[in-house]
């Protein structure tokens, strides 16, 4: 914005800020003109009214209608003894947020909307206008309504009437995205000329710095930089050649090249030559060379062609960096991370370890990758103290066998440190050890303890077929992968004597519920696979269900069809007898009337007892009227008062899900009826088209929350267990609430429906 600025000034600075205003400056220089012209036409108009002055516009309508129409703020101010605002257009609402009359009303609102750092400049020329009628134009920050600062482009003329000043009158442009623009530009404008300054000062110096170091570092740099020509002979040879190669420069200028180079890189050399030759440059090339002494050292080389006059490549200019500590460095942090990452696996494998035998192979594994041993083994304390094998690699049954028992610890021994044997020629063993070790081919080896807290447990032991000497980092790497190897032992143990706990708990748990449950022999046969599969226990407990079920069915059908109709023949029976004996023995009359009564008795409790087993209804008319039937039969036994709620379009269901329905009713009103104290009982059947839900409750005294904890865990409830292995087969929910107010049971139970519902549609064979 800074050259919309300058331009409006009479400054210029730069072809792209006069470019950016000479479009916008045309453009309001012709509408203030329009605007002089209209109202010196309109001053001569006041002056000498027209003769048909009442068939054309007023003046002031004629004014009104053109400066609405401009894009900019038009005002009017008569000098009256002051200054007073007789006009605004109604723009200044749409840039700086007042309406005509807010700026109407109050005389110096201009003013104190101008920027208080504009408005010194604006007053100076504001007064020069008013004194020599020059015109004013200026740029100027104005303050909109809502805080935003509108930079205002504005022209002001002076009019006179009779050689007096009469009025003010001009026009304000927003020239804010203009000005924002310029701003722009100039603030790139000095940044480009700021950076490309510095760029020049920052070659200039690097140029001056370069031609003054550049004899420095050939003298004393500690590389080597070393001129030859290009049949390879040596012709400079600066101090740091001399550091590194061992040779002067007298004994070594003149020499071949090949003379620091090993015989194994000369065909490196001739590439080199080569492509330097081809104009090459070559950078970095790590490699190896030879001192005087025969040693080696590790290099980064630099190879640059060196020129005559005339450009030609006359020899090439080495220079060689020592990266020997780079090397170790590097070769340490390899080795470091090698390291690490062994230990990252070991604890994953050991994480995963379902055995201690998975647990002995990942830590050999581990031991020979990191350690980087011949061999190794692992030793565990037995009940006795004593060291046995549990696990090694690549040792023969003869050593263990030898060295099996051996400790370099006492049994007690608080903390014991490792142990390293650099060579066992030098070690202060028994002859026999050192003996036994010598005959496996075994020159070094570390004994490293395996702690439980301060406890020893075991050992695990490097062995190498040469002398080694052990550092305190391999130490440290060794103690790390013992804690993670004594760590993952005693979870084992942990984990085995909790699983062996567990088994034991489950034998002794298995073989109660045997005793509970009168299972078949079929089942008391497979009763152990029951204790270690839970979902084997689950289907077999189903099976039962079933078989019990399928049981009762044939029991009731038994004791109808049969026992029925034998106490129907004996009845029969009694009444002939009853008749008979009235004629003739009226005391056997009595006794035969009381037989006959206890017969019925006997055949209402026995169809009683074979409904209740397995009511006829269930199969015959579905589970509507099989529960009617129980609820009118246990209301007349007790006093409970049951209501049974069957959503519309309940219709039959598959028989076994039917049956299961019915038994979760029939224990839920037997334990209302036994423990609740409740007098009322409600059952509610509803079916969506995702499931069955069967809600049974009653107003009793619930239970405490103890009891409902534990029956909720599964601890208790033979019924409820029943209930849940009923439900399970059909991928059921059984969900159970109690408090003072009573006991809610509610079962849910998925189906899936092959078609729309309705009174012959069954469900699909998915529930079975």
């Amino acid at each position: 914005m800074r050259s919309t600025h300058q331009a409006l000034s009479g400054d210029s600075n730069g072809e792209q800020s006069a470019a950016l205003t000479s479009t916008a400056d045309s453009g309001i220089d012709s509408l203030v003109q329009a605007l002089t012209k209209f109202l010196d036409s309109s001053n001569r108009a006041t002056e000498k009214p027209a003769v048909v002055q009442g068939e054309l516009p007023s003046i002031e309508d004629r004014y009104k209608a053109l400066v609405e129409q401009i894009p900019a703020v038009v005002f009017m101010a008569i000098l009256d003894g002051g200054i007073s605002e007789a006009y605004v257009s109604p723009q200044v609402e749409r840039v700086l947020g007042f309406t005509q009359e807010e700026w109407l009303d109050d005389p110096i609102r201009w003013y104190q909307q101008i920027h208080p750092d504009d408005r010194n400049r604006w007053s100076v020329e504001a007064a020069e206008l008013l004194t020599t009628g020059k015109a004013l134009k200026s740029v100027y920050r104005v303050i909109a309504r809502d805080g935003r600062v509108i930079w205002f482009r504005c022209e002001a003329s002076l009019v006179h009437r009779n050689g007096q000043p009469w009025f003010i009158h001009g026009v304000g442009f927003d020239i804010t995205d203009l000005k924002q623009t310029e701003l722009a530009l100039q603030k790139e404008t000095e940044e480009r000329e700021r950076l490309q300054k510095l760029e020049l000062e920052r070659q200039v110096a690097r140029a001056q710095q370069t031609e003054s170091r550049l004899a420095a570092i050939v003298e004393s740099s500690e590389d080597a930089v070393v001129s030859k020509n290009l049949d390879g002979t040596i012709t400079t040879w600066n101090e740091g050649a001399e550091l590194m190669f061992g040779y002067t420069a007298k004994e070594i200028i003149g020499q071949p090249i090949t003379l620091i180079i090993p015989n194994d890189r000369w065909q490196e050399e001739r590439s080199i030559i080569q492509r330097i030759r081809s104009g090459e440059r070559i950078q970095h090339f790590e490699t190896v060379r030879r001192r005087k002494d025969g040693t080696t050292v590790d290099v980064s080389i630099s190879v640059s062609a060196l020129r005559d006059g005339m450009g030609n490549i006359i020899g090439a200019s080495k220079i060689a960096r020592d990266i020997s500590s780079r090397k170790r460095s590097e070769n340490a942090l390899a080795e470091a991370a090698r390291r690490q990452k062994a230990l990252f696996r070991l604890a994953d494998q050991l994480h995963r370890a379902a055995s201690l035998d998975s647990v002995f192979s990942a830590a050999l594994e581990a031991i020979e990758c990191s350690l980087k041993c011949n061999r190794a083994s692992i030793l565990l304390r037995d009940d006795t103290g004593l060291m046995r094998f549990a696990a090694s690699r690549r040792l023969s049954d003869s050593y263990r066998k030898a060295v099996e028992g051996h400790s370099p610890w006492e049994a007690d021994e608080p903390r014991p440190q490792s142990v390293t044997i650099s060579d066992i020629d030098k070690a202060d063993v028994s002859e026999s050890l050192k003996q036994a070790v010598k005959r496996e081919g075994i020159r070094a080896l570390a004994f490293i303890p395996l702690l439980s807290g301060d406890k020893l447990i075991g050992k695990f032991m490097s062995y190498y077929d040469s002398p080694h000497s052990f550092s305190d980092d391999e130490i440290a790497l060794s103690l790390a992968i013992a804690r993670q190897l004594a760590f993952s032992i005693e979870r084992r143990r942990a984990d085995e004597a909790l699983r062996e706990s567990e088994d034991r708990f489950r034998a002794l748990a298995e073989s109660l519920e045997s005793q509970v449950r009168m299972r078949t022999k079929e089942l008391e046969e497979r009763n152990e696979e029951i204790l270690w599969q839970s979902e084997q226990l689950r289907s077999l407990s189903f099976r039962l269900l079933k078989s019990q079920d399928d049981e009762r069915r044939h029991f009731a059908r038994e004791l109808h069809d049969s026992a029925g109709q034998l106490l129907v023949a004996l009845t029969m029976n009694l009444v002939q007898v009853v008749e008979q004996a009235r004629q003739h023995d009226p005391d056997l009359a009595n006794l035969a009337e009381g037989a006959e009564r206890l017969s019925q008795q006997l055949t209402k409790e026995l169809r009683t007892m074979s409904y209740l087993l397995h009511p006829p209804l269930l199969d015959e008319a579905g589970l509507r009227a099989a529960l009617g039937w129980y609820i009118e039969g246990l209301q007349k036994r007790s006093d409970l008062k049951i209501e049974l709620i069957v959503s519309e379009g309940f219709w039959r269901l598959p028989s076994d899900m039917e049956l299961l329905i019915f038994r979760v009713v029939q224990e839920c009103l037997t334990n209302i009826h036994r423990h609740s104290g409740s007098e009322t009982a409600i059952i509610r059947l509803t079916r969506s088209s995702t499931n069955i839900c069967v809600h049974v409750e009653d107003q009793g005294r619930g239970m405490s929350p103890e009891k409902l904890g534990q029956i909720r865990s599964h601890g208790a409830g033979v019924g409820l267990r029943g209930m849940r292995e009923r439900l399970h087969h059909f991928q059921g929910e059984l969900q159970l609430d109690s408090d003072s107010s009573g006991t809610r049971v509610t079962v849910i139970i998925p189906v899936h429906q092959q078609a729309s519902d309705g009174p012959a549609r069954q469900l699909s064979s998915a529930l079975d």
